[in-house]
């Protein structure tokens, strides 16, 4: 049975250009970088964030940017951890993609962790208690109460997805039939090539939100992976993937880029509008 789905995945990737580089892709995942720098410096200067360093004089003139890259920037990068996490797979096949994963993320995430950190937490430590009382927290263990994985929190999920991603990959076929599997690949090619297709992807990804207790995604508390983020994570990461197998659809994108960016900026004002509307109504009633 195993060896038969093996046969089937191999059918079903055989016609992805596995040895293609995406230099397009590349970019794009520079340019959420550069965005994610811009993002955090604008968080040292406003009012809001958690930030355990803060300029002597704020501004929330930049708020309404950092609200917006928020919206779109880590489910970009789930999206293209998909896409290539389906390619990995087709080009190396399950095992060596597993260990590609673990040497490239699994590992930099452990190391950069244990140093990050013990450093974070002891800069954030003297600025709030000053250096004794710091060092009492480390020697005491007290500290360990503020055990989270940090700026590198997308790591771990990113390795919950490809744990997901290997059951899945042995699950589904087992399942779903080949025809099924191709039915499914049909519908989400007919989305892709539709004109709706913006609206239609966005009712899963409005759904999974509605879970969040406030209108933007939320940063996971600590280490223990929340349901609603993952949910949240997981369809721009299945949607990577389903992309993949299909990248002729990249095409497509590339066509309607200048359509879809208009109706992202009208969208990210609707959203705007949307948030500090609350707020506007109570100033209103004063």
């Amino acid at each position: 049975m195993i060896v038969q789905c093996d046969k089937e995945r191999e059918i079903e990737m055989t016609a992805q250009p596995v040895n293609t580089r995406f230099h397009a892709l590349d970019s794009l995942r520079a340019a959420m970088m550069f965005l994610g720098i811009y993002l955090h410096a604008c968080v040292a200067y406003s009012p809001n964030g958690g930030w355990a360093w803060k300029q002597g004089q704020l501004t929330s003139l930049l708020d309404w940017s950092m609200s917006v890259i928020h919206v779109f920037r880590m489910p970009i990068f789930y999206a293209m951890a998909g896409f290539f996490t389906a390619l990995l797979l087709a080009r190396y096949g399950l095992r060596r993609a597993a260990w590609n994963r673990f040497g490239r993320i699994v590992v930099p995430f452990v190391v950069a962790w244990l140093i990050i950190w013990p450093l974070t937490v002891l800069l954030a430590g003297i600025g709030y208690y000053g250096l004794d009382r710091t060092l009492q927290g480390f020697a005491s263990g007290r500290v360990l109460k503020f055990l989270h994985p940090g700026h590198l929190w997308f790591l771990e999920y990113l390795i919950v997805f490809y744990v997901l991603a290997a059951i899945a990959v042995f699950l589904v076929p087992l399942i779903l039939s080949q025809g099924a599997r191709q039915a499914m690949l049909r519908a989400f090619r007919g989305i892709m090539l539709s004109p709706w297709a913006p609206l239609v992807l966005a009712v899963p990804s409005f759904a999974a939100q509605l879970l969040m207790p406030r209108p933007w995604i939320e940063d996971p508390p600590g280490f223990i992976p929340v349901f609603r983020i993952v949910v949240v994570y997981a369809i721009p990461f299945t949607f990577g993937w389903l992309l993949f197998l299909q990248s002729d659809l990249l095409e497509v994108l590339t066509r309607r880029a200048w359509l879809y960016a208009a109706l992202a900026v009208v969208a990210s004002v609707a959203y705007r509008y949307s948030y500090f509307m609350p707020s506007m109504r109570r100033r209103a009633s004063m």
